[in-house]
């Protein structure tokens, strides 16, 4: 991820498994996950 190309793609990766474990959590209720997630969304 050295170039600007690069760059965005992790970003986007990331923006799409952050909201993919997001769901997953709420789905199966683990409150404690959850705010474990929280924790990188505030970053």
């Amino acid at each position: 991820m050295l170039t600007e190309k690069g760059k965005k793609e992790a970003a986007h990766r990331s923006r799409v498994m952050r909201l993919f474990l997001k769901s997953y959590f709420a789905e199966e209720g683990t409150t404690d996950w959850l705010n474990y997630l929280a924790q990188f969304d505030e970053r």
